[in-house]
């Protein structure tokens, strides 16, 4: 336990701006409230315990934002969200200065964003790279060394990206309340660093610090103990001459902001993509995963009025609002919609362009997907998919850029067609002169990209089908780049609502073609085929009254091969040597625990064991499981008869029919002997037609819940897919785990009795 200190009982909250530049800052005060507060030590982040005072009446405690229990440190909150929560903490108690005190000094409004605490998933962030002491020993202090820092780093880049503008707006009037720390240790060294940040620490150690710690956030990874000792040391006012390790950071981060910085000539307009979209994965935060609106987007009805207010603009033939709508409809930057290839002129390969007769924007998914999978040799029947994602555009906008290419028939891209406009994503998408509504932010170019995804997702359209029409793809997870085909009609579909959503009228008519995303996904009649072959087969095999051990052993590995085969289509299994599922979990309860992947998470820093999943079983597999166990009790009183009583394969048969703690499914070797059951071996099994990975279920359920409607965030419980920032078991929507499992469940079981697939029988039924 720290040392208690006598909490006073009155405070006075104050603004105070920072004026100047490098190390000379002079410090205006203004009060803005006098607050009531219980005493309390100030060695722990305090509570909002707050109560304001107005008009001579105390008005009910500030609440405090949700903390969630379990932390999400994946990645940090890109934009403003940096600055906006260290800019905060300051409201804290332990984090006031105290003036003197007056019940009867005039009250002041307080802002409205002064009144929040630090945002607790930036915070959650922040205390994990600092590996911070479990009692967060002078906590208050640590934010506000975190905000100051990263305020002095920004102040160095020029000419600053629109990220950064907002950032520093963000910090105009910031109240940073650095009281010395001294001699407090808590023997956590990125934390002991922090809390050595005063007033009259210096502007070079401060800019290092700040691109620290953003770089740290970024990736995750706490602050090595290497560069924590060389800021130590720089704090401490010791010369640590050009540090190779710090200026690469700082260079680094300082890159990653800056999307405007000028670009390679001799790069190409693919890698500049690619390098747009990693950014953009990286740097995204909570709110963008769960596609929530924050104080980085626009409140739906400011993003229709601004959306129709461009398109005005477009009707009225001014090319810089046509460039901005190709930049909101594309999800592209600036920069990268002026040089977007025109598809009829491109002369070399492209991997984005935008088609002026059909009026379709066109992106080949393996710019965000490289490694996906490719189709099966040819025989094996897959859903018709190409990786080139083509959607349309509204139809004013594909009338307005028509327009334009009959008037410059030659050009080659969106700029060319154009006439080169200028723009940036600090443009406003309404007249400059236009007044902000009270307490509503400016619809820039960045913030309408950021609200354009969730604006879809709130109108209904699935995630995978809103991350394509909104080019962002930040709501969803990568994997389903991977694994879903989405058909041109879903697509369309999809953009009939954001477009209404929006104010942008109708998209430009369909165009048939073939589904975007994975080549691998199975069609309803292979699988319906391959169920039928399996059925057949071990049927043929059933032993009647009068069997020999041979024949028991046969048809008992075969039909384990089936159950196997049919539990890796149910469970969307994963590529495994042995399939993970026990005895003892088998039970009619709607779900099973499944361990198929050993990831290195903020849980699992070791990833020595694989995190368990609750994932949704459809009533058909629940059958075929419990025939397994009564096909097992049968067996084993079979081989009981041949003399084979207390031999180990029959030992294991036994604790599979009685639920132990046994592998539920195995295979058998020549020997007799019980041998884990993998996908590998379920693979070769299958007819050859049927040439596909033992994964190929995962790609067939992607495509067909999306077909059936299910929410792509349901999906995932089957799938054991978990998004950056947000927790596997929650919803965005407040159902609950229960309620969405029971979604999958029935859909699974709706497509499973359209393929007629049921459970098979053993040698007893």
């Amino acid at each position: 336990m720290g040392t208690r200190y006598s909490a006073p009982r009155t405070l006075t909250i104050v603004r105070q701006r920072w004026v100047g530049h490098g190390t000379q800052f002079e410090a205006n005060q203004q009060p803005l409230a006098i607050v009531r507060l219980r005493s309390r030590p100030f060695n722990r982040l305090p509570q909002s315990e707050l109560t304001r005072k107005s008009g001579g009446e105390a008005e009910p405690p500030l609440r405090p934002r949700k903390q969630q229990l379990e932390p999400s440190f994946y990645n940090f909150p890109p934009n403003n969200d940096v600055f906006r929560c260290f800019a905060r903490a300051e409201v804290r108690a332990g984090a006031a200065n105290v003036d003197a005190v007056t019940n009867s000094a005039p009250l002041l409004q307080m802002n409205a964003r002064d009144n929040q605490l630090p945002d607790p998933d930036l915070t959650r962030a922040l205390l994990a790279i600092l590996r911070a002491p479990h009692d967060r020993l002078g906590g208050d202090h640590v934010l506000a060394a975190a905000a100051r820092a990263i305020q002095v780093f920004s102040d160095d880049l020029a000419p600053p990206s629109d990220d950064l503008i907002d950032l520093v707006a963000s910090l105009a009037e910031p109240n940073f309340y650095l009281t010395p720390h001294k001699g407090l240790r808590t023997g956590r060294p990125a934390w002991d660093l922090l809390l050595q940040v005063t007033e009259n620490t210096p502007q070079a150690a401060l800019k290092n610090l700040g691109a620290v710690l953003i770089d740290a956030l970024a990736s995750g990874k706490p602050l090595t103990q290497s560069v924590v000792k060389l800021l130590d040391q720089q704090l401490r006012g010791r010369d640590i001459g050009r540090s190779k390790r710090l200026t690469a950071i700082t260079a680094r981060v300082a890159r990653s902001f800056d999307e405007e910085q000028p670009h390679n000539p001799d790069e190409s307009y693919g890698a500049r993509l690619s390098r747009y979209y990693r950014a953009l994965h990286h740097f995204s935060g909570e709110h963008r995963h769960q596609a929530r609106l924050d104080r980085t987007t626009l409140t739906v009805d400011r993003y229709h009025a601004a959306m129709q207010q461009l398109r005005a603009k477009v009707e009225t033939g001014n090319p810089t609002s046509m460039l901005l709508a190709i930049s909101v409809v594309t999800g592209l930057s600036a920069v990268l919609a002026r040089d977007l290839p025109l598809r009829d002129a491109a002369t070399v390969d492209w991997v984005a362009g935008y088609d002026v007769r059909t009026g379709t924007y066109l992106l080949d998914l393996n710019v965000l997907a490289p490694h996906a999978r490719l189709a099966p040799p040819p025989g094996t029947d897959c859903v018709l998919a190409s990786r080139i994602v083509e959607r349309p555009v509204p139809a004013f906008l594909a009338e307005a850029l028509l327009t334009q290419h009959r008037m410059r028939p030659h050009a080659r891209t969106i700029g060319e067609l154009l006439n080169n406009p200028d723009a940036s994503p600090r443009s406003l998408l309404t007249p400059a002169d236009t007044p902000a509504a009270a307490g509503h932010i400016r619809p820039t170019l960045s913030r309408v990209q950021r609200t354009t995804e969730t604006v879809a997702i709130y109108a209904g359209v699935n995630r995978v089908v809103a991350a394509h029409l909104s080019g962002r793809y930040q709501a969803t997870s990568r994997s389903k780049l991977y694994y879903a085909a989405v058909s041109r009609d879903a697509l369309w579909a999809g953009a009939q609502l954001l477009f209404e959503a929006s104010g942008w009228g109708q998209p430009t008519p369909l165009i048939p073609g073939l589904a975007a995303g994975a080549k691998t996904a199975a069609t309803d009649t292979s699988v319906a085929r391959w169920h039928a072959w399996m059925r057949d087969r071990v049927s043929a095999l059933r032993p009647g009254r009068r069997y020999t051990l041979e024949g028991l052993i046969t048809h008992t590995r075969e039909y384990a091969r089936l159950v196997g085969s049919v539990f890796v289509l149910c469970m969307a299994a994963r590529e495994t040597q042995a399939l993970q599922l026990l005895a003892c979990d088998i039970a009619a309860i709607g779900w099973l625990p499944l361990a198929d992947k050993r990831s290195r998470t903020i849980n699992n820093a070791t990833a020595s064991d694989a995190l368990v999943s609750a994932v949704p079983v459809p009533g058909v597999l629940i059958d075929q499981l419990q025939a397994w166990q009564r096909h097992c009790s049968a067996v084993a009183h079979r081989l009981a008869r041949l003399n084979l009583g207390t031999h180990p394969l029959t030992a294991h048969l036994v604790q599979v029919a009685t639920g132990g703690q046994v592998a539920a499914l195995i295979d058998i070797d020549d020997d007799l002997m019980p041998q884990p059951l993998g996908t590998s071996a379920l693979s070769s099994w299958w007819p050859e037609w049927f040439t596909r990975s033992g994964n190929w279920a995962r790609s067939f359920w992607q495509t067909r819940l999306i077909e059936e409607g299910i929410a792509s965030s349901d999906i995932d419980l089957l799938m054991r897919h978990t998004q950056s920032g947000s927790n596997a078991m929650s919803s965005e929507s407040g159902r609950s785990a229960a309620a969405r499992q029971q979604a999958v469940r029935r859909a699974q079981s709706r497509v499973l009795q359209a393929l007629g697939i049921e459970a098979v029988p053993g040698v007893v039924k």
